[in-house]
């Protein structure tokens, strides 16, 4: 086991999950089948997110509703000001 974001191989910090694994140390998980991030595109701010948060770590929305043209520009600027 391995973690694809950080690369972590220590088995005290990686929990399997039946589909992904978990690493502790940097709060990713990766797909046991193909060993690549679970990631899915935010609907809202358009980032990538883990695919089983109850929340996008983004952009904080937890509803998976697409944002309008509007609330996208303006996530999306807040999000690029501080580095995302």
């Amino acid at each position: 086991m391995e973690c694809k974001n950080c690369g972590n191989t220590d088995p005290r910090t990686l929990w399997d999950e039946g589909d992904t694994i978990y690493c502790s140390k940097c709060g990713h998980r990766t797909r046991i089948s193909d060993g690549e991030d679970d990631l899915v595109e935010c609907p809202y701010c358009h980032r990538m997110r883990d695919r089983k948060a109850m929340y996008c770590h983004y952009c904080n929305d937890s509803t998976r509703e697409p944002s309008t043209k509007e609330e996208f520009e303006e996530i999306d600027q807040i999000l690029k000001e501080i580095g995302h």
